[in-house]
């Protein structure tokens, strides 16, 4: 873009027609994400690379118990969310998630009450990593939660999202055509099983 804006006064940064259009938006229908190689770089971080902040692996955060009160509502905040916003037109056709456990919590120590968590659901043995915020903390209140940016999934869904048209819910939709074609396969096995146990008892009889 530079090259093609600005064919002179690569030097004279103050009348490049490349930063003037860079900083008035004339040249871009969205905000630049690139940077001249023509001019010094800017620090290397996440706001300069366009990398929204909750997928930035820049911040220092710190371990804490997956147990712990926050986490643990956070976990089924983030559920929730899923079931009764994400999924809410989808009802009738995608399962109802539970959760299952939380794998791993993170705190953000560079922003205030800002976690980060990894968290599995069932019946879809799905696992999500997400970003929430609390926003009050009151004395025998649940605190109020935000979710930061999107639940992200981050393990494969395969062949249990086919009955959803909408292709950024298949992450989370688990159809219950799929689950009840697993389970029949599952008694199907079950009983194929006790067959065969009864005739080696007959045979070795």
């Amino acid at each position: 873009m530079h090259l093609l804006l600005d064919q002179k006064n690569l030097v004279n940064s103050e009348r490049s027609n490349y930063l003037i259009d860079k900083i008035t938006n004339r040249a871009f229908h969205n905000k630049p994400k690139g940077q001249s190689l023509f001019f010094q770089l800017p620090k290397r971080d996440c706001l300069n690379a366009n990398i929204v902040d909750y997928l930035c692996s820049c911040k220092k955060s710190r371990e804490i118990d997956t147990n712990d009160e926050i986490i643990q509502h956070g976990a089924f905040y983030l559920v929730d969310y899923i079931n009764n916003y994400l999924l809410k037109s989808y009802k009738k056709i995608c399962m109802i998630l539970k959760l299952k456990r939380v794998i791993d919590a993170q705190i953000i120590l560079e922003k205030v009450n800002k976690y980060s968590i990894i968290f599995e659901t069932y019946p879809n043995n799905a696992k999500f990593d997400a970003q929430f915020k609390v926003e009050n903390i009151r004395k025998n209140q649940l605190p109020k939660l935000r979710l930061i940016g999107k639940i992200i999934r981050i393990n494969s869904y395969g062949m249990s999202s086919r009955c959803i048209d909408n292709y950024g819910l298949r992450n989370f939709c688990y159809c219950f055509s799929y689950h009840t074609k697993i389970e029949r396969n599952k008694t199907n096995i079950e009983i194929s099983s006790k067959d065969t146990n009864t005739y080696a008892y007959k045979f070795f009889d």
